[in-house]
């Protein structure tokens, strides 16, 4: 076994001895492991693409605290640099709680980038409660859907089997706690077969499986080919002198970029970069001006991989866009709307605790946020004079006015938003790939093993009326789908058929799945398609659109209920499948003359 030193490189560097890959990797099996929902662990491109012709992918990320002293050390290393489309480039910022301005996370996230989950007091190989009160505290002061914090990071990069767990139990898309080296840097990929990576605490000697959540490596920064090279993970400036460092980054970079492109990654806490300022920006300079290379976030990553095309049409996709919205007056939403040189100008609230002060647009809390209670009661309650009203479900964070309760989201402000440049069309034929890697992507978004899903397009020709008709389908379900500008292929599907109310004596229609590719959420497409639905309901003088959704997926439910639905607390789902349907099935002949027989 080779055996190489890795440097954390936190406060103090941590010298670790680990091992290249083990059996974890060779146990995924690519003919049940179905792309996109589940992919194995591997060096080459996603879907057997050439590596000649996909992006060189460039994720820049930052730990801990989003202060004051913190924010501006990002923003000089990103601000230099454009991508290939002429937008700013991104980044992603595992925030923790402790110490940290909720204003400046929102506008981090505000201006584009990705907040993921750090814990609440960067407490290394977590409980439950740091992670999930990170999100319910950022969620609240600083007015990130829980659905955008999607990605997690482990402080002090220590993490055990129940992190995992507890990341699966609360829905994650991602981790990104890992490290890799030469003979584990592999593309991201899900855990259903567990953790193949090179990984310092012995994990991979686990059994993990956590199927449709993502590992996305951090790539090592390697200072030689020898056998004996140390590996730095985090801030690899602190481990040598500029001119080597510099030597490191472009060597390791070029590795990567004239091999089968992994992702590369430089991965800083802001408070230690100190005068590495122009060290990094030199060489983002350098790698920026090679063809095809893209700084992304690891949630724009993930998009990528789930719907991989060539780098010549990743400006084309709709997740690489930095369009900000025209507001129109100034507004607590992370952004300078009326361009006054600052951001939420005179809407801001200052929250004073005994260990420091910080700003939220949603109104200060009694208390410090804490592991116990992540949300503490407001100073100012709802229906009292001065109230900050939440996010709702249906309206994006960058609309919201929390002083006035005003969703300020129109079609002539910010096009995006707007329903009117989404087209709905019934599905033909030749649409039958793209639904299948829909359903994939939604089994994957409500945790399902890959194997759940037994469509094929074959089934689905058999079974969906497509327009026009196949000639062997039993037309048992139709389905929609929508489509924006920026995209050929659907970004949206609805999947429903026709009901019958006994006491109404009237048909409807129930809605099986609704599902919207993360990337293009928030543009009022699933609206869109269920106010299509709703037409149809009443063009056909039905009684009622309805529908199930899942108990956690609280988000949804919120969005469901601003459209007028209700929960229908009395009544339960009842479900007969597999053995239990074959056992209630009636043997001998049938209403019909037809005869079923039980093996």
């Amino acid at each position: 076994m080779r055996l190489i030193t890795i440097s954390l490189a936190v406060a103090v560097s941590a010298l670790l001895t680990v091992g290249l890959p083990g059996a974890e990797a060779g146990t995924c099996d690519p003919a049940q492991c179905i792309f996109p929902a589940c992919v194995c662990p591997s060096v080459n491109p996603p879907n057997n693409l050439d590596p000649k012709t996909v992006p060189q992918f460039f994720t820049l990320t930052f730990d801990d605290a989003v202060q004051a002293s913190t924010v501006p050390v990002a923003a000089s290393l990103m601000t230099p640099h454009r991508n290939p489309n002429g937008c700013p480039i991104k980044s992603t910022w595992f925030a923790q709680t402790l110490y940290s301005d909720f204003s400046l996370i929102q506008q981090w996230y505000a201006a584009g980038n990705e907040v993921a989950d750090h814990t609440m007091n960067h407490i290394g190989t977590p409980p439950a409660d740091e992670v999930t009160g990170n999100r319910l505290a950022i969620n609240a002061f600083s007015g990130i859907p829980f659905a955008k914090m999607s990605g997690f990071r482990a402080p002090l990069l220590n993490y055990s089997k129940s992190t995992f767990d507890i990341l699966a139990q609360e829905k994650f898309l991602y981790d990104s706690s890992t490290s890799a080296v030469p003979g584990s840097a592999f593309w991201p990929y899900t855990l259903d077969y567990g953790l193949a990576n090179d990984c310092w605490n012995g994990i991979c000697n686990q059994t993990i499986s956590t199927p449709g959540m993502w590992e996305i490596p951090m790539h090592a920064i390697m200072d030689s080919d020898l056998p004996t090279a140390n590996a730095f993970v985090m801030d690899p400036q602190l481990s040598g002198t500029p001119d080597a460092v510099a030597t490191w980054l472009k060597n390791n970079f070029n590795k990567h970029y004239q091999g089968t492109r992994q992702p590369f990654g430089i991965y800083l806490h802001p408070v230690h970069v100190g005068n590495s300022t122009g060290l990094y920006n030199d060489f983002f300079s350098w790698a920026a001006a090679q063809p095809d290379v893209w700084f992304v976030t690891n949630q724009q990553l993930l998009e990528w991989i789930k719907n991989p095309v060539p780098a010549s049409q990743l400006a084309d996709q709709p997740y690489m866009k930095c369009t900000l919205p025209a507001v129109g007056k100034e507004i607590c939403n992370g952004l300078d709307d009326t361009k006054s040189g600052t951001i939420d100008n005179g809407v801001l609230q200052t929250c004073n605790f005994p260990s420091g002060f910080w700003s939220t647009c949603y109104g200060c809390p009694s208390t410090e946020p804490t592991t116990t209670t992540p949300i503490p009661p407001r100073i100012v309650a709802a229906g009292q004079t001065g109230y900050r009203t939440p996010v709702p479900a249906n309206c994006a964070m960058e609309w919201w006015d929390p002083v006035g309760a005003q969703c300020l989201c129109n079609s002539s402000n910010f096009s995006e938003m707007s329903t009117s440049n989404i087209t709905v069309r019934p599905a033909t034929t030749s649409d039958v790939g793209a639904i299948l890697s829909l359903i994939h992507e939604l089994a994957k978004y409500e945790r399902e093993p890959a194997s759940t899903v037994e469509a094929t397009e074959t089934s689905l020709l058999n079974t969906i009326r497509f327009t026009p008709p196949h000639p062997t389908s039993q037309n048992l379900a139709s389905c929609l789908l929508a489509f924006i500008p920026e995209s050929k292929e659907p970004v949206a599907m609805a999947l429903y058929f026709t009901n019958y109310s006994t006491w109404r004596g009237r048909g409807g229609i129930y809605l099986e799945d609704l599902y919207v590719k993360e990337s293009v959420r928030g543009q009022r497409i699933g609206r869109r398609l269920l106010g299509e639905l709703a037409r149809e309901v009443v063009d056909m003088n039905g009684g009622r659109l309805e529908w199930a959704v899942l108990k956690w997926n609280e988000p949804s439910i919120q969005f469901y209920k601003s459209l007028g639905a209700v929960v229908m607390e009395e009544w339960q789902t009842m479900r007969v499948d597999g053995d239990a349907l074959t056992k209630l099935a009636i043997e001998g002949p049938g209403i019909n003359g037809k005869s079923t027989t039980l093996m």
